[in-house]
């Protein structure tokens, strides 16, 4: 099957972006594809866990944990993002990547869908 990099680039809870973007992963996994995700610009705010969804909505934090019971163990963010917001990403599924680092991920996926 397919190789897929799904690239969040919009800040959870400020519309439908970042859960569209896992349903789709995790829809695609279903269907046997391989899929990586890559988390750029504003999406790195995905990983602050202290965050407070708004009724009805939900939690982000929540479903990336539960990702790896879909085959998505690892995920990656932008070191220039997370340097350039000065936000702190500390979590074992998350994996800080260069701009170089990127473009090799980038050459090795089949499909990529940005969200």
């Amino acid at each position: 099957m397919a190789r897929l990099t799904v690239r969040i680039t919009r800040a959870p809870y400020t519309g439908a972006a970042v859960t569209d973007a896992l349903d789709f992963a995790i829809a695609a996994t279903n269907y046997g594809h391989g899929v990586t995700l890559l988390f750029e610009g504003l999406g790195i705010y995905a990983w602050q866990h202290s965050q407070s969804p708004a009724k009805g909505t939900k939690n982000i934090a929540k479903r990336l944990k539960s990702l790896p019971l879909f085959d998505i163990d690892l995920c990656y963010v932008c070191q220039q993002s997370v340097t350039h917001y000065g936000v702190a990403v500390d979590n074992p599924q998350a994996c800080l990547v260069s701009s170089q680092q990127i473009i090799e991920l980038l050459h090795q996926t089949d499909h990529v869908v940005t969200f």
